[in-house]
């Protein structure tokens, strides 16, 4: 163990010996006690919770902050109070001190959530989860556990402040002052008075560590004019707090220098400092005025102007902005003073007609003049108009006149000059009006000119407004809104007379009565003229805001020629008789039914229930409970809700009141005579219902559709789907079942099922016969009686590599069902089921780069393809090697024609290609297999299904991918070698890829260098003919010569190039050297897209039905196309291309010659139906001679059939011996 030097020892000694002395012989002083400061003990509300961000802010909803407020003038430490919620979270344990009338913040989380202000202490646990967004108590209690403070005491949703919604989004909850905590004591910010900024620099929509205080400053003087060298001046200056909080640190700024004004004394005691002009006012209380009185002289000649402004506090205005030099917010006031012989300028006001009428317009002319040696500056005219004097209009020759503030603003006013200003105004009372204008100026003293205008009476008209309003009968949500005008005077006609009537934000327009003038834009309704003692009535139909929120409508008389001794025109809402106002109520109302039958009673349930916003009044009628060929009455009652009569006679259920968010159920038990289904609804009531429309039930599913209806008993529709065969191919048949069932008490009538075949599944037949549409896809089920269940069975054929999904769906019902709604579209109601199929290669394993890239062998990656014709979503497919070392779980989709690129490790294999995939594991070079399945387990694809090692593909040299040919089951053969014609990629170290990923794979012929060989010549484009549709076997008169033969065979051919084809010289055959001789085509041009059929009459070519070939060759005997069938077992079965031209063949075509090849669709009949014999023999054309004989000649009609030839027919399946033709084989 190390021990210590010795000198830093020797050092700690010394100085522990110094301080041991120190405290020893240090002299006690005297009379002097130390004494610990009394502790205050805090009162309720000392501290209170003054803001709330309960929604957190624009950057953050979990951006929530609280601030508390210091009402007392001291200090208030918070160390052991807490502050806690009505579910514990957050649970804050104060700490600190919260200055005297000042402010704690409480950020959530970190300090960034109010960006430019410090919190006051983080709670960075407890504030997940957050405040409750429905609302909680925060509860603020003292180191002793007192009760302080509480915010939203009631417990429900917060009383202020908002979140993501409304006018002004995750505004604060703020404290209207130190008040009680009650819904009444919390506003939320208004998004104009704010302070801070939020985790983004966005402002705040709250005040944190300030308040909203309205401070108002007013100043008085004594004398506005005095003697030079005599009288002093006093200048009363008030500062008044209209605020619920106190405000701090007030400066106000009054300078007298800057008004050439010489200071003398005040009352302030020192709070104010004449040189600098401000005024400090420590605090000031919520509700109190403090006043400061300024004694000045004035020693100059001149108006002198004395200004004073609140310069600046710590807490914020909402209505001024300090040390703005306004001079017209409530901040601010000036007083001006003059000496005595001070200049002035001259005014006058005049009017045009000193008695008017009451009613009528009259004109005031001001005029000013400067008569004074120099110019006037900042000259203004105050001419409010006094009341009875209604502003109308103006005119100047200089300046600008506020109406409102009564302002005139003429500027400058050069020595000489004179500026005029008239005002139009309306006589709207009886009685003497002195209308007055007071002229000021920088230079000059005030001066005033009053004008006195005495009406006298005039024809009046008594004009009243009256208001009424209506649920609509026609519309669900809309209300129709009855405005009558009355002219109440018996002797006097009302001319001009216009009532506006502009629709709340909750009421949309729709129309008004017809033939009446008004405009929804303005809500101008231009009556015209009212006779003494008439009325008029405007009818407005509206839709109604389902919320409820701004449906009150108010309405107004707006103008009238004539006099109204009671009211005025136009002034608002005053409580006058020429104006009314109603509210739109608001009840959305829903009904429920439900019934339980015990033998041979029936107890139906009926349940109202309100959403609000409004009280309603409702009538609920069930006709079939009062009908005694159904249900005999037994009993009643009112299992919950408010009071309420039930008429057996009738069914009807009245309530007369029903809360909103309450209900109202009523119990009725009856005897069954004979179930039927009851409808209940809401037939009566006089609020609007957003949704429903009372009384429009007529007892039918079709028409009682509304949530106000609700019928019992119902029926129970429900619906389920299979198929035999998940994992088909193309060309395979697959069968789909689908039952419907009732497990309801009703029966039920009128059913249908939609159950449309997706595109890509061919129609074969159904087991319903008739009853099933293939091309609606509706099922006509009809009867469904309880208990019942129905199926039906469709066959279809694959016809397209893809996924399909086929979805069946109740369509049609006449009764009710509580639980699902036919044709609604869903997907995830009882009454609809849906199955899907994945066909075998819907996609492909089209690409493997078992070698890796020429970077490296370890960079391979597999390429899947999608030959659908719609998107596939692979999710949860997997892709499997047969050794174990690859085993993917794919997740995306793939679009048509699309490619899915699968890169090994990273995305750096193909370079310049995203992989839409990455996997892991290695695929051997020496062979492996690989598998792709569906998300069911479905068999897919594979690649290398034949073990072994890989059939194509590089593991040397260019490291060629091994590429998929077609779209075909795979083989060893469906694979080429890429060599490079074309390729696609680059490796990762930019070098060329043998592979095509993500696109059009190559054959796997090399590319023929071409740097030696000169640019090819340009080869015209020609035309394309090819064999489009061929019969072997007809059974119809298709070359409508009369009669069915052999000679109604036919070959199709099409024009499938870009050019016109001359066929003249072309030739037409069927197997070399065996058949038919070849038929010489004559000279026909095919445009590009047409068709041309020759038939067996002309080319002479007879096919065989044991199997043939057809060919197509140019005049130079080149075969341009050719098909081999093996046999043609039935009757007008064609060989046919599909699509046309370009498509794969199939050898289950409807004949169509010169049309679009189809495999759907019915072959023509003879005109003479079943009776029609053909004139020659229908036996195949390949049977032995001795067959046709018997058959066709009368020994033994019918026994040769081909029934007896096909596989599955007559015996079944037989053996035929080696070395024997049919016949033996027959005869054997």
């Amino acid at each position: 163990m190390k021990t210590w030097k010795k000198f830093p020892r020797a050092v700690f000694y010394i100085t522990l010996l110094v301080a041991l002395l120190v405290g020893v012989f240090m002299p006690a002083l005297e009379g002097e006690t130390v004494n610990a400061a009394p502790m205050r003990q805090t009162a309720a509300m000392d501290v209170i919770i003054s803001e709330v961000a309960w929604g957190g802010t624009a950057a953050s909803t979990t951006d929530e902050w609280i601030e508390l407020y210091n009402s007392t003038g001291t200090d208030i430490v918070l160390t052991g109070w807490t502050l806690i919620s009505g579910d514990s979270t957050p649970s804050i344990s104060l700490t600190g001190t919260i200055p005297a009338n000042g402010y704690y913040l409480i950020e959530c989380t970190d300090n960034t959530t109010i960006s430019d202000i410090a919190a006051d202490q983080i709670i960075p646990t407890s504030c997940n989860p957050n405040l409750n967004n429905t609302g909680e108590v925060l509860t603020l209690r003292d180191n002793l556990s007192n009760v302080i403070d509480t915010a939203n005491t009631s417990g429900g949703g917060w009383d202020a402040g908002t979140a993501g919604t409304g006018p002004v989004t995750y505004a604060s909850m703020e404290r209207i002052g130190v008040v009680p905590d009650s819904a009444s004591a919390w506003i939320a910010n208004d998004g104009v008075t704010r302070n801070g900024l939020d985790a983004n620099g966005a402002s705040i929509n709250g005040t944190p560590g300030k308040s909203s205080i309205d401070l108002s400053l007013s100043m008085t003087v004594d004398d506005s004019s005095i003697i030079l060298g005599g009288n002093t001046v006093v200048f009363t200056i008030s500062v008044f707090n209209n605020a619920q909080f106190s405000a701090t640190n007030i400066m106000v700024m009054d300078s007298l220098s800057a008004a050439g004004l010489t200071y003398q004394s005040d009352t302030g005691s020192g709070a104010y400092t004449p040189a600098t002009g401000i005024w400090v006012i420590p605090t000031l209380t919520s509700g109190s005025t403090v006043s400061l009185d300024i004694t000045a002289t004035v020693d100059t000649i001149g108006i002198k102007t004395n200004r004073a402004e609140i310069l600046s506090f710590n807490q914020l205005d909402p209505d001024s902005t300090p040390g703005n030099n306004s001079t017209v917010e409530d901040d601010d006031d000036y007083k001006n003073v003059y000496l005595l012989g001070t200049p002035i300028l001259d005014i006058t006001n005049t009017v045009n007609n000193p008695n008017p009428s009451v009613g009528s317009n009259v004109v005031f002319t001001i005029e000013v003049n400067n008569l004074n040696a120099g110019g006037a500056t900042g000259v203004q005219v105050d001419a409010l108009l006094p009341s009875g004097l209604a502003y109308v209009s103006h005119s100047s020759t200089s300046g600008t006149y506020n109406n409102v503030s009564g302002i005139w603003n003429i500027g400058s006013l050069n020595s000489g000059d004179s500026v005029t200003l008239s005002v139009t105004a309306k006589i709207t009372s009886s009685g003497n009006k002195n209308f007055s204008a007071e002229v000021s100026s920088n230079e000059f003293a005030n001066n005033t000119a009053v004008a006195t205008v005495s009406p006298i009476s005039s024809t009046q008209a008594d004009l009243s407004l009256s208001q009424t309003w209506d649920r609509s009968t026609i519309t669900a949500g809309r209300a129709d809104l009855k405005i009558t005008i009355t002219n109440q005077d018996l002797i006097n006609t009302a001319t001009r007379v216009q009532v506006r009537d502009l629709l709340p934000s909750g009421l949309d327009y729709v129309s008004h009565t017809t033939g009446m003038t008004y405009n929804s834009s303005t809500g101008i309704w231009s009556v015209g003229t009212l006779a003494p003692g008439a009325t008029s009535t405007l009818t407005i139909t509206v839709k109604v805001a389902a919320d409820g929120d701004g449906t009150k409508n108010f309405a107004e008389v707006w103008q009238s020629d004539q006099f109204d001794p009671d009211s005025t025109p136009g002034n608002g809402e005053q409580g006058e008789d020429d104006e009314t106002s109603q509210e739109v109520l608001v009840a959305d109302l829903s009904v429920s039914q439900t019934v339980d039958i015990a033998g041979s009673n029936a107890v139906f349930t009926i349940t109202v229930n309100n959403a609000g916003p409004d009280v309603a009044g409702v009538l609920v009628k069930n006709s079939t409970l009062a009908s005694t060929a159904n249900y005999i009455y037994v009993s009643h009652s009112n299992s919950s809700g408010p009071a309420f009569n039930y008429n057996s006679a009738t069914g009807d259920w009245t309530i007369s009141t029903l809360l909103k968010n309450s209900s109202a159920t009523l119990t009725v038990t009856t005897t069954i005579v004979s179930l039927a289904v009851n409808w209940a609804q809401v037939s009566v009531v006089s609020q609007v219902d957003p949704d429903s429309l009372p009384g429009n039930c007529s007892g039918t599913i079709a028409t009682c559709t509304e949530d106000d209806d609700a019928g019992a008993p119902s029926a129970d529709l429900s619906l389920t789907q299979s198929v035999d065969y998940t994992n088909p191919d193309v060309g395979d048949n697959i069968i789909f079942t689908i039952t419907v069932a009732n497990a309801g008490l009703a029966n039920t009538t009128g059913v249908q099922v939609k159950a449309l075949l997706p595109s890509g599944l061919t129609y074969v037949n159904n087991d319903q016969g008739t009853a099933y549409n293939k091309t609606t896809g509706i099922w006509a089920v009809g009867t469904l009686n309880r208990g019942e269940s129905k199926t039906l069975r469709i066959t279809a054929r694959v016809s397209v590599y893809g996924l399909y999904t086929n979805s069946a769906e109740v369509w049609a019902s006449d009764q009710d069902d509580p639980d699902s709604k036919p044709a609604n579209n869903s997907t995830s109601e009882d009454d609809d089921a849906s199955v899907t199929v994945t066909s075998y290669l819907a996609i492909i394993i089209n690409e493997v780069a078992w070698g890796g890239t020429a970077v490296s062998a370890d960079d391979e990656w597999i390429e899947l393809y999608n030959p659908s014709s719609a998107t596939i979503n692979i999710t949860n497919w997997t892709l499997k090697s047969s050794s174990g070392s690859i085993n993917i779980t794919l997740s995306g989709s793939i679009s048509s024609g699309g490619y899915f690129l699968l890169e090994r490790d990273d995305n750096s294999t193909i370079s310049d290609t995203a992989a839409n995939q990455i996997y892991t594991g290695a695929l051997s070079d020496s062979g492996d297999t690989l598998v792709l399945r569906d998300a069911a387990g479905n068999f897919i694809d594979t690649a290398n299904g034949n073990g072994g090692g890989w059939p194509w593909g590089s593991v040397t040299g260019n490291r060629g991918s091994m590429e998929r040919q077609g779209v075909t089951t795979e083989t060893d053969e469906t694979w080429v070698t890429n060599a490079g014609n074309p390729k696609n990629g680059r490796d990762e170290n930019g070098g060329l890829i043998y592979g095509t990923p993500k696109k059009v794979n190559s054959n796997g012929i090399p590319a023929t260098p071409t740097a030696t060989f000169p640019p090819p010549t340009a080869i015209p484009p020609v035309g394309r003919p090819v064999i489009n549709e061929f019969l072997p076997r007809p059974g119809f008169d298709w070359n409508q010569d009369g009669k069915v033969d052999v000679f109604d065979e036919f070959i199709e051919i099409k024009n499938i190039g870009v050019v016109d084809v001359d066929l003249g010289g072309w030739r037409l055959d069927d197997e070399a050297g065996l058949g038919s001789n070849p038929f010489t085509l004559p000279s026909v041009i095919l445009k590009p897209g047409q068709i041309v059929i020759f038939y067996g009459l002309q080319t002479n070519i007879l096919l065989s039905d044991g199997g043939d070939t057809v060919r197509l060759l140019n005049s130079s005997g080149k075969i341009y196309d050719s098909y081999t069938y093996a046999i043609a077992k039935v009757e007008d079965q064609s060989v046919c291309r599909l699509p046309d031209g370009n498509g794969n063949w199939y050898e289950d075509c409807v004949p169509t010659p010169n049309r679009l090849n189809s495999r759907e669709g019915e072959v023509p009949s003879m005109p003479e139906g079943e009776a029609f014999e053909s004139p020659v023999c229908e036996l195949p054309d390949t049977l032995h001679p001795d067959f046709l004989f018997a058959e066709c000649r009368g020994y033994g009609s019918d026994i040769w059939r081909s029934f007896f030839w096909d596989q599955f027919g007559w015996m079944g399946e037989q053996p035929v011996p080696e070395n024997l033709g049919k016949l033996q084989s027959f005869v054997e």
